[in-house]
């Protein structure tokens, strides 16, 4: 009965106005942080620590505990709209949600995952409040051989669990095991498997890795379609074809003893519109980012486009952008910039592709110089116009 009077009380400390407005405020903060990938809950709770020197300990803790749980739920949006995880816990709402975006059902991922966060956080609360004085009279007992059972157990469920076979799931276990033991040993203070470099003391995130492997599969399986929709005209496997690999959107499989990848053609587009994205969800509603010669505009904003004269040199005129995006490249033997398939003797061109996403306009400039056709049917699958000059 004590824990149930305790527990009472509790909700009637919590449901003051001034601890629901620093719980509304923490799940807000939270929610925000939760979308930006790197961040996370607890760099968040460290960095806002002195607040509590300032602020009610009660208020103090209902805010950090707000920033937490707004965070797991923020990290969904990201993955589910972008196959992007803001945090760890979002790497498997990326693998199913982002499917559901794809085809149509975004909203409804996301109300799963709100609605999802919110029953799972509230039995988890419940179970931990009324089971925590058990568990821990039990756990004081647990020495270094339960500790390894329990180890050993969820190693094999969660290899059991990511695929369908269970030797790439336990490969992929250790793989991610050996990652996690670089850096700094945090009851010995002894470095592992840092090679003498200071940079890898910190360790490895997990959740920059994730970012990394996610995007990756993302470009990916645009370069794909783009391989299949030009012919073979687009290529990044620098000219091993369809034959050398394959990818899904999730997963990457070689097919040919050597395949080698060239994201340069396309990585850069797909970066500005995952920036554009970025901004759009933090409240700014026009812009543009400029990677140099990759350009994305939205909003209200247009921007005017002035073209390198490779030829004459400086700088001429050419179009004003507005809420799109344009590419351009000059592709030559002199040029910074070769295009697969095109001789040393051709004659130099200059391109630009304008469409509704970077990521197409910067592949199909390489598309067009390649083919030499301004007209070519991939530009009409993905929304785009270009220039020869």
């Amino acid at each position: 009965m004590d824990t149930f009077a305790l527990l009472i009380d509790g909700f009637g400390t919590a449901l003051s106005v001034t601890n629901l407005l620093w719980a509304l405020f923490g799940c807000a903060l939270g929610t925000a942080v939760g979308v930006l990938p790197g961040i996370g809950p607890a760099t968040t709770v460290a960095m806002l620590l002195p607040i509590t020197t300032k602020v009610d300990i009660t208020a103090s803790m209902i805010f950090f505990a707000g920033i937490y749980y707004g965070a797991m739920y923020g990290g969904s949006t990201t993955s589910i709209l972008l196959n992007t995880p803001g945090e760890t816990a979002s790497l498997v709402t990326a693998m199913e949600g982002n499917k559901m975006a794809k085809s149509g059902r975004a909203g409804q991922a996301l109300a799963t995952a709100a609605i999802g966060s919110f029953v799972a956080g509230t039995i988890a609360t419940v179970v931990v409040t009324l089971f925590a004085p058990v568990l821990a009279d039990y756990a004081v007992k647990l020495g270094p051989p339960e500790y390894f059972l329990l180890m050993v157990l969820a190693f094999t469920t969660v290899s059991a669990v990511l695929g369908k076979s269970t030797v790439r799931g336990l490969a992929a276990l250790f793989v991610g095991l050996a990652i996690g033991l670089i850096g700094m040993d945090q009851i010995s203070g002894q470095p592992r498997y840092t090679g003498g470099k200071p940079e890898f003391l910190d360790g490895i995130e997990i959740v920059l890795v994730a970012v990394g492997l996610f995007a990756v599969a993302e470009v990916l399986h645009a370069a794909r379609w783009l391989h299949d929709a030009t012919d073979g005209v687009f290529d990044v496997s620098l000219g091993s074809g369809a034959r050398g690999w394959r990818c899904d959107g999730e997963r990457l499989e070689r097919l040919a003893p050597v395949a080698t990848l060239d994201l340069g053609g396309i990585a850069k587009g797909y970066a500005v519109d995952v920036a554009v994205e970025a901004l759009r969800r933090h409240g700014c509603e026009s812009g543009w980012v400029n990677a140099g010669g990759d350009l994305r505009v939205f909003g209200d904003a247009r921007v005017p486009v002035m073209l390198r004269d490779e030829a004459h040199g400086g700088v001429r005129p050419f179009a004003t952008v507005a809420d799109a995006a344009l590419a351009s490249s000059h592709f030559g033997p002199q040029s910074r910039s070769r295009a697969w398939g095109l001789d040393r003797g051709a004659r130099a061109c200059c391109v630009s592709v304008a469409a509704p996403r970077c990521v197409w306009a910067d592949a199909l400039t390489k598309v067009v110089a390649v083919s030499g056709d301004a007209r070519h049917r991939a530009l009409g699958a993905c929304g785009a116009h270009a220039w020869l000059h």
